[in-house]
């Protein structure tokens, strides 16, 4: 529309969004984590501890990479 915006307001608004997704994400291992337990018959602590791993090790991937190569993954 050709309007500018405030740019803190702006980064503020980014960086509330990404720590929103990054707390679903990691709410979404203590929702899912039973359920699979249940319909594979592990046990629960042990794939939510490796669940809780990965998807860390995956969100500390997602926060290193530039902006610019998200894109590309």
């Amino acid at each position: 529309s050709g309007r500018l915006i405030d740019r803190r307001a702006a980064e503020a608004a980014i960086f509330e969004r990404a720590r929103s997704e990054r707390d679903s994400h990691l709410a979404w291992i203590s929702r899912i984590s039973p359920q699979v337990a249940t319909e594979t018959g592990c046990d629960l602590a042990t794939l939510f501890a490796a669940l809780d791993r990965e998807m860390r090790a995956h969100l500390q991937d997602l926060a290193a990479t530039p902006i610019e190569d998200l894109g590309n993954a």
